[in-house]
């Protein structure tokens, strides 16, 4: 029973950590990102609206540009039931006039949303940490992501470039 209630308590402990760790993140997020919306860039608001109606979710995710220092990603997050979709500002930059490889990075962190990828993670993750297993699950979720960002965005070839920045940057995904 010792050892037990003292594996309880760490992981009590461990929850707790991490909890405020998100709520940092969170504030985080909110304090120095730009929230997308009908005024502020509505073009990639209306993407991101547009798209998550389309894959069937009953609400649209909140939607964030951050200022990232040259990194080329963007994520899907969420807090309690609030759903977060943010896209770094160097990402977008180096997709440049190609709205369709934008828009395969759109709906790819949609498509993480809507299949629930960050639902289940609390249970997932210890799993996450075993050789080849945790590697091919996070591989599994990102080709099923891949897809979902192919079929929102409507163009194979724009899925494809969008892959493509992420991959080598602006200025080298055309090679």
């Amino acid at each position: 029973v010792g050892t037990f209630g003292l594996g309880l308590i760490y992981v009590v402990l461990i929850a707790v950590f991490l909890f405020f760790v998100q709520v940092g993140f969170i504030a985080y997020l909110r304090g120095s990102a730009v929230r997308l919306g009908p005024d502020q860039f509505p073009e990639i608001y209306q993407r991101v609206v547009e798209f998550a109606q389309r894959s069937g979710m009953k609400k649209e995710p909140e939607a964030y540009l951050m200022q990232a220092d040259g990194a080329l990603n963007a994520f899907a997050t969420k807090f309690f039931r609030g759903q977060m979709v943010v896209l770094y500002a160097d990402l977008l930059e180096a997709c440049g006039d190609d709205t369709e490889a934008r828009d395969m990075i759109i709906g790819h962190e949609i498509g993480h949303l809507r299949c629930g990828h960050l639902d289940w993670f609390i249970l997932t993750s210890l799993g996450r940490f075993i050789p080849f297993l945790g590697s091919a699950y996070s591989r599994a979720c990102e080709y099923t992501c891949d897809r979902w960002g192919a079929a929102l965005s409507g163009s194979a070839q724009g899925a494809r470039r969008g892959l493509m920045v992420l991959a080598a940057g602006g200025a080298h995904s055309s090679k």
